[in-house]
């Protein structure tokens, strides 16, 4: 297969899991949670607050099963990966991510990081982590697709 269709698999599934696994995070708290009260509140009064966790676990299990299916699907479909490979891929995932995040941050709160970081710093750091991540993508993205070229 070609390198540039390994590296774009490679970072989907990088994006996808980082996406993923907060999700499946707060689906497992709540779960847990939810049995846990009502655990207890059987325990402590009447065995009918077992009834209390039926609304939490369905939905619950199910989204959980749609994200273990998801994170199935993803593993089964992404390239096998080296320990460099895998690196470059999750630095370029987290400036992607951090760029995505610049992107939505609104006008007011990006002018007060900015003047902040010039009264602070006196030289723009801010921006110019922002530049240098900016114009690195391209170059980081065409260094992974050299990791997949096959030898």
């Amino acid at each position: 297969m070609k390198p540039h269709i390994h590296a774009a698999r490679a970072l989907a599934s990088e994006f996808a899991i980082s996406f993923i696994k907060p999700i499946a995070i707060v689906i497992a708290v709540v779960f847990i949670v939810a049995i846990g009260l009502s655990a207890f509140l059987a325990v402590q009064f009447s065995p009918w607050w077992w009834l209390l966790a039926i609304p939490f676990a369905i939905p619950c299990l199910v989204v959980g099963g749609a994200l273990l299916l998801a994170w199935a699907l993803i593993y089964l479909l992404r390239p096998p990966l080296t320990k460099e490979q895998r690196q470059a891929v999750l630095e370029l995932v987290e400036k992607a991510q951090g760029l995505n995040e610049i992107a939505r941050t609104p006008y007011p709160f990006l002018a007060a990081r900015i003047i902040l970081d010039f009264l602070i710093h006196r030289d723009g750091r801010y921006v110019q982590k922002i530049i240098d991540d900016s114009k690195s993508l391209k170059g980081e993205y065409q260094a992974i697709q050299k990791y997949f070229v096959v030898k």
